[in-house]
């Protein structure tokens, strides 16, 4: 299933652009697809997205189809999904 993701800020930085979409198997999770782009961005885009026990990092911020997805609740994705990964921002 195709799955379109949107980055900000250092994840941004990390995937080196601002979107893409995304083929995954059709039983595909969130976690699945953080896993996935933690493996297609290499290790500094793993660290932000991942811990190392390849969970989400808690600091994440994910909005799936606009509404905000919380490691608590059923992170199966669908065909169209858009997903939105952004990690805090600090400013002063």
């Amino acid at each position: 299933m195709r799955i379109h993701v949107r980055y900000t800020a250092q994840v941004r930085a990390a995937a080196g652009r601002n979107e893409e979409t995304l083929d995954l198997p059709q039983a595909a999770s969130v976690e699945d697809l953080l896993r996935s782009v933690g493996a297609r961005h290499g290790e500094a885009m793993q660290r932000l997205v991942l811990r190392p026990d390849q969970t989400p990092q808690p600091s994440l911020l994910l909005f799936v189809n606009d509404l905000q997805w919380r490691p608590s609740e059923p992170s199966a994705l669908s065909e169209g999904d858009q997903v939105a990964i952004m990690s805090p921002i600090a400013g002063g």
